[in-house]
């Protein structure tokens, strides 16, 4: 009689110990699901890469580009910009026969251009991290080189601006504008300094016979204050959209 209780108490604990044991390892799955595998589909079939057609693009210079990535787009063409600019604003300036774009959502004002709310300070400057001008020729704006002589006796402004100035080529639209790296070490600001400083410069162009250039230039620190929101990189995205439209 005892061993048949002692059967049946053993009996009794081992399905308490089975259930106990399956609801723990239900929970467990449920918490942490088997991941599934993204290249197969449930039916068996192994999901294929996508093959793009071999269709070509014929570009403004010349060339050609073919579709690739994942969603099987176009190339850019050389010179035009790679980032999506399908929902930017568009200034166009039929005056002197120019447009470009630049982001949704971002500010233009008396041809200043800033991602925050543009705001004047007192000492003549303002917050707006971008300004573009309509110049001509002898208008002294340029920087002198590293070594205080003027590279072209047009522009210029003063030399001790120019520390760590670089130079460099931004292609847009098969127009080639000047890019100017430099860092204002003086202080324009009333001694605050405005950082790191971008001018682009277009090529030359004419209007009713007089020539003229449109310059961009971005600051890091415009009015000598810090922005929450300033990137060079953004600057220049918007460069590639410029265009003559005359």
């Amino acid at each position: 009689m005892s061993q048949k209780i002692n059967t049946w108490l053993g009996t009794v604990i081992l399905i308490i110990i089975s259930i106990t044991a399956g609801v723990f390892v239900w929970k467990y799955y449920q918490l942490n699901p088997i991941p599934e595998l993204n290249n197969f589909i449930q039916s068996g079939e192994r999901k294929e890469p996508r093959a793009c057609t071999m269709e070509a693009k014929l570009c403004a210079d010349g060339t050609y580009v073919s579709r690739s990535g994942p969603n099987c787009e176009f190339a850019a063409c050389p010179g035009e910009s790679a980032v999506d600019t399908s929902n930017w604003q568009t200034y166009r300036n039929d005056e002197y026969g120019f447009e470009f774009q630049y982001p949704a959502g971002w500010n233009m004002d008396n041809r200043r251009i800033s991602p925050q709310k543009i705001e004047d300070y007192e000492i003549g400057s303002d917050n707006a991290p971008i300004h573009f001008n309509i110049i001509s020729p002898d208008k002294r704006i340029f920087l002198a080189d590293n070594s205080g002589e003027v590279s072209d006796g047009r522009w210029a402004v003063d030399p001790s601006f120019a520390e760590g100035k670089s130079v460099s080529n931004i292609t847009s639209n098969s127009l080639e504008l000047k890019r100017y790296d430099w860092y204002d070490n003086e202080g324009k600001y009333e001694g605050d300094t405005s950082g790191k400083n971008i001018i682009v410069v277009s090529p030359e162009f004419s209007v009713n016979g007089n020539d003229f250039f449109v310059s961009f230039e971005w600051e890091q620190f415009p009015g000598g204050n810090k922005l929450l929101k300033n990137n060079p990189d953004d600057f220049i995205k918007i460069i590639p959209t410029f265009k003559f439209t005359n």
